[in-house]
């Protein structure tokens, strides 16, 4: 499985292959890579089996001192985090979704509200990408003449019907008119669909997760019954549910915070194909696993999430029966209050600037 790596400059080899069209597209750019390099500056890199280069995203937190008279109109005096360098290779993957998610992630846990990244005309299936998860056209480089598009993490965007947008607004989380709900997942599941949640109860930097399957949006299959009570919009409180090691007390955490994209059954889809073509790209299950699902019908409730938020600290088992009061018949499955949700969020030291109420 690859993975994202946070490597220095001076440890990646700027005469692959890899790096041809940047230099084509900025002449510039040998000189600012080896400038960067000698300064220790670090990248997110992606390798392929073959150990060559599917991915290159350098960062940069720009101070109140930056100059933007390049930028057509230029912005105003702030604090921003800048997509310096991007590239990947696509091959039918959701590497797309991997990068902006990590963008955001590197935004959101440096507390900088605005990210902006510049982008060529003929990336538009990039620029679409990006507009999807809220980045706004705000003008041209002159330069370059490349697109300046803008996201801001403390803005909220509504769909064409008036309800809040879960996609342009990611990675927010709206608490108004929403349900909230904790959603038990097997250790294995869990895992896959939420590695960079790890069984600690340390403090933890979001940003150096690493993982492939860290993308924004999720399909999860189930059979409990609670979830078509589920409606879009609705908040759910990951729970990573016990593995045997120990007491459940310990073991069994609340890991991370979600919101409903779309509650299916199985039996909506009359043809396998239909069904793997929905969930493929987004679940966490392999090939053969999903066949199995759908001539099994044994879980025949199908979940699309969007994974908005890991908590820093998480939350046992034991917290949620100590100190928010927790008793529910059943751990897989069950609804909260507003008043436990704000605890256990609380409780779990995530970046309340991402809570609105509209």
């Amino acid at each position: 499985m690859a993975n994202f790596e946070y490597k220095q400059l001076s440890e990646i080899n700027l005469e692959q292959e890899f790096f041809d069209s940047l230099k084509e597209a900025y002449p510039e750019f040998p000189i600012w890579y080896q400038r960067k390099a000698s300064e220790g500056e670090c990248a997110y890199v992606l390798f392929n089996k073959h150990q060559q280069l599917d991915a290159f995203l350098y960062l940069k937190c720009e101070g109140l001192d930056e100059n933007y008279s390049d930028i057509d109109p230029p912005f105003e005096r702030g604090i921003r985090v800048k997509v310096g360098t991007l590239k990947a290779i696509s091959r039918g993957t959701r590497l797309g979704e991997r990068i902006i998610k990590k963008i955001i992630d590197y935004a959101s846990e440096s507390e900088i509200s605005e990210v902006y990244v510049t982008v060529f005309d003929e990336h538009d299936h990039l620029i679409e990408l990006l507009k999807k998860f809220g980045f706004m056209h705000w003008g041209k480089k002159t330069s370059t003449r490349e697109n300046v598009l803008v996201k801001r993490l403390d803005f909220h965007f509504d769909d064409q019907n008036g309800n809040f947008d879960i996609y342009k607004s990611y990675p927010l989380v709206n608490t108004s008119n929403v349900n909230y709900w904790v959603l038990g997942i097997y250790p294995e599941f869990h895992t896959r669909m939420f590695p960079d949640s790890i069984l600690t109860n340390e403090s933890y930097e979001l940003i150096q997760d690493v993982s492939e399957t860290n993308t924004i949006s999720k399909i999860y299959l189930t059979k409990l019954e609670c979830i078509s009570q589920m409606k879009r919009g609705d908040i759910i409180l990951i729970y990573r549910t016990g593995d045997g090691l120990s007491a459940a007390r310990y073991r069994a955490v609340v890991t991370s915070i979600c919101i409903v994209d779309e509650i299916k059954s199985i039996f909506d889809f009359q043809h396998e194909l239909d069904f793997m073509n929905y969930c493929e790209k987004g679940s966490v299950f392999t090939t053969e696993e999903l066949s199995y699902f759908y001539r099994s019908k044994k879980y025949p409730k199908i979940i699309k999430l969007t994974y908005n938020i890991a908590l820093r600290h998480r939350v046992t088992n034991g917290d949620l029966i100590d100190h928010v009061h927790l008793h529910p018949r059943y751990w897989g499955c069950f609804p909260l209050t507003k008043d436990q949700f704000g605890h256990i969020f609380k409780m779990g030291q995530a970046n309340s600037n991402l809570l609105v109420h509209v």
